[in-house]
């Protein structure tokens, strides 16, 4: 924030005590109103630009794909019923649905009426995370270093 103007006092309903608000502007020229606490304590530092600037960075794309998330081992969503991401029970068909997500696209691997069939497509999909893996650091060595 670079600068504060105007202040406004206000009591919250559910305490007794009064919060200050300031209206302030962002360094990239957005106004906000933000409390004097969060202001204070480090709360709110931008308008918001700050964390998509930090998402960016964080994911890292190389070539439409995101490094980070190929690198880390995903814990499954406890809503997943298949034991392996990527595969989808579709009760409509009746059969488990194979995918991958790869290169900011989602390729369909199929569909298929045994379970296991479809997780193994959907391991053998996960090769091309590898290679693309072996090719980043190849290409990048300081990556892998920073990883570890």
């Amino acid at each position: 924030m670079t600068g504060y103007a105007g202040r406004k006092r206000k009591k919250t309903d559910h305490s007794a005590a009064t919060i200050t608000y300031w209206r302030c502007r962002c360094e990239c020229g957005r106004e906000i109103i933000a409390a004097q606490p969060e202001l204070q304590n480090g709360d709110t530092q931008s308008c918001g630009c700050l964390q998509k600037d930090h998402a960016r960075e964080a994911l890292k794309l190389v070539d439409g794909t995101s490094v980070a998330l190929l690198e880390r081992n995903q814990k499954l969503r406890s809503s997943n019923t298949s034991g392996c991401t990527g595969v989808t029970y579709d009760k409509r068909t009746g059969k488990w649905m194979a995918y991958i997500n790869f290169k900011k696209k989602r390729y369909w691997l199929g569909r298929y009426a045994d379970q296991k069939d479809a997780v193994k497509v959907r391991k053998a999909a996960e090769e091309i995370h590898e290679d693309f893996l072996d090719w980043y650091y190849r290409t990048y060595p300081a990556a892998e270093a920073q990883k570890e």
